[in-house]
């Protein structure tokens, strides 16, 4: 007999980790949703059904769905239930990468190269002499930090977010504070390896190249130099995360062909 799957049922599981249980529970329906499992406009089933499903209290289902209608993809009617919310209706998730696809790590990379790039320019041609501090302060913040051996994610941010300022463009900074620390697939990869000495002094120094081609006030010089530090990241996490898997690092060819395919258009 073909068994028949209940929508939800595609969810990660419960496992113990970080994540609270309402998290968990708010990114199983988070997929079940994305994957149209819940049709818009639908009802979600009701929250004993769904205790039954994950297996937690009411009080963890109600939590995640609070979570839910804070990202904007629910809304609950009174006497009713939570249905889906119009796909326009719902907010943009800048800050979830799953640590374990190498995909998700990627697209983050690519929508971070697809602002940045940019961001950078413009700071070149309309930073002010503060935000040049500003930025320089930053990336030695980060210099310490990696010195002293601790986690560098949070100074990592800083200096891009520096630069973000140096734009002249609050929507550049508003971008990477809506993404958030959280969002830096670097933030996303823990454990061995994921805080690689040789791999942040090169980060540093691709820092450095940045804020060079920004003081020099050379917006093309900028731009190559975001773009190389974001396509060096980009194959950084992807040798990290198949070591993590135990799965042999590309080649160096296969390396050259996907970032040929991953470049940015029109460069």
């Amino acid at each position: 007999m073909k068994q028949v799957r209940r929508p939800g049922e595609n969810s990660a599981p419960l496992h113990t980790g970080s994540q609270s249980r309402a998290e968990r529970v708010a990114e199983g329906l988070r997929r079940s949703i994305r994957a149209g499992e819940y049709k818009t406009g639908g009802k979600l089933p009701a929250e004993v059904r769904l205790v039954d499903q994950f297996g937690v209290s009411r009080t963890v289902i109600r939590e995640a769905l609070a979570v839910l209608r804070a990202d904007g993809l629910l809304v609950s009617r009174r006497g009713s239930g939570a249905f889906v919310c119009e796909a326009k209706a719902r907010a943009l998730d800048f800050t979830t990468v799953d640590p374990q696809n190498i995909s998700s790590i990627l697209e983050m990379l690519e929508l971070r190269m697809a602002v940045e790039v940019e961001t950078a320019a413009f700071a070149a041609l309309r930073r002010t002499a503060a935000q040049e501090v500003a930025m320089m302060e930053a990336n030695e913040t980060l210099r310490a930090v990696i010195a002293r051996g601790e986690p560098s994610n949070d100074a990592d941010y800083g200096f891009h977010h520096a630069v973000a300022l140096g734009s002249g463009n609050p929507r550049f900074a508003a971008f990477l504070e809506a993404m958030g620390v959280e969002g830096l697939p670097r933030k996303a990869v823990r454990g061995p390896g994921s805080e690689l000495l040789p791999d942040l002094q090169t980060l540093l120094a691709e820092h450095d190249a940045i804020i060079a081609a920004i003081m020099n006030g050379d917006p093309d010089g900028a731009r190559q130099a975001m773009r190389t530090h974001l396509l060096w990241s980009q194959k950084r996490y992807r040798t990290l995360m198949l070591s993590h898997a135990g799965a042999p690092a590309p080649s160096a060819e296969a390396s050259a062909d996907e970032d040929r395919s991953r470049a940015t258009p029109g460069r």
